[in-house]
């Protein structure tokens, strides 16, 4: 076993190669947590849903299949957006959502669907 020096205080590692990999691996994921706050939130995951299902819709559209104002569905699209899930594009007023990648949203579709069969079950 080593001794490792932690603010002062000493600890026990068992294995220390594990950790030190394990450490670097999971520093990576600082500012993570953001992504994950915004995905906890419903209105944005049915909105990323619903964007699964359809290649592209707009701000009111996406607005009515949530039965929220167009305000609050344009804030969700907007942090959407900033995080990269989405890409916008004027048509005069009117604004339409589609998605940046399919990769990661294709993943949280095959979760929403599995729990979806599962609660139908």
């Amino acid at each position: 076993m080593i001794h490792i020096t932690d603010y002062g205080n000493k600890r026990k590692l068992c294995y220390p190669e594990k950790v030190e990999y394990l450490k670097e691996k999971v520093d990576k994921t600082n500012g993570m947590s953001k992504l994950f706050k915004v995905l906890a939130d419903e209105n944005r995951l049915k909105i990323i849903y619903a964007l699964t299902h359809e290649k592209e819709l707009c701000v009111c559209d996406i607005a009515g299949i949530l039965d929220s104002t167009t305000q609050r569905t344009s804030y969700h699209l907007r942090l959407l957006a900033e995080l990269g899930f989405c890409n916008y594009r004027k048509e005069g007023k009117i604004v339409y959502y589609s998605l940046e990648d399919d990769n990661l949203p294709n993943s949280i579709k095959n979760l929403v669907d599995q729990e979806l069969e599962k609660k139908a079950n």
